[in-house]
């Protein structure tokens, strides 16, 4: 068995139920692996895009007033572009997951996906908080069946938008925090897990040497 197979086992938070690595990995069931514990915050973050796109989908069969309408399709192809997105790297990440390849380079890939994808939804998701806020201003009047009030009310107009614009930075650094809980603290362990195979392969490309 290589150094590189020592070093993984030793920097797994929790051994692999195979003495070697060999595609496919059967992950143990609960296993804490970085890797392991990503595919399933995906996950998690897939099947709740799932519900709130069907929670839309409610508001906008039962509410027949064109407003309604408007504001719960643009909640829809928002949380349906986040949906597909997470699904991409979910299904990229468990192709990976065979380890068929070189392993390090294979976890800086897992990595890169992750964290490029984390980021990136952070921030398009900043066009989504106003539109929410928005929605939800919205969907309050519409249950007296008067949507229409908030767009010819001046001062009605003014709080949506200021209500709107508050809680976007307000959302913004909450998702920041969900997003550290579930993916962060697990992108980080695999970081360290890169590194230290990293300085690894160095010392053994410097012992060759001599």
């Amino acid at each position: 068995m290589s150094e590189l197979d020592d070093i993984w086992k030793k920097l797994s938070f929790e051994k692999l139920e195979a003495t070697q690595i060999t595609p496919p990995v059967q992950w143990p069931l609960h296993s804490k692996h970085p890797v392991r514990k990503l595919l399933h915050a995906f996950g998690i973050g897939l099947r709740m895009s799932a519900v709130f796109v069907l929670i839309w989908i409610y508001f906008l069969v039962v509410f027949e007033q064109i407003e309604v309408k408007i504001f719960m399709g643009l909640m829809i192809v928002g949380y349906l572009f986040f949906f597909f997105l997470n699904y991409k790297v979910f299904r990229e990440i468990r192709r990976e997951t065979d380890f068929s390849g070189n392993l390090l380079v294979i976890l800086k890939t897992i990595y890169q996906k992750a964290t490029r994808t984390l980021a990136f939804q952070r921030k398009a998701a900043l066009f989504i908080y106003p539109v929410a806020g928005s929605a939800g201003f919205i969907l309050g009047f519409a249950w007296d069946k008067d949507p229409e009030r908030v767009f010819h009310d001046t001062s009605l107009l003014a709080t949506m938008i200021i209500v709107s614009i508050v809680l976007t930075p307000i959302a913004y650094y909450v998702a920041q925090w969900v997003d550290q809980k579930a993916f962060g603290k697990y992108c980080d362990q695999l970081k360290v897990i890169i590194d230290d195979m990293e300085q690894s392969e160095e010392k053994i490309s410097v012992g060759q040497k001599y």
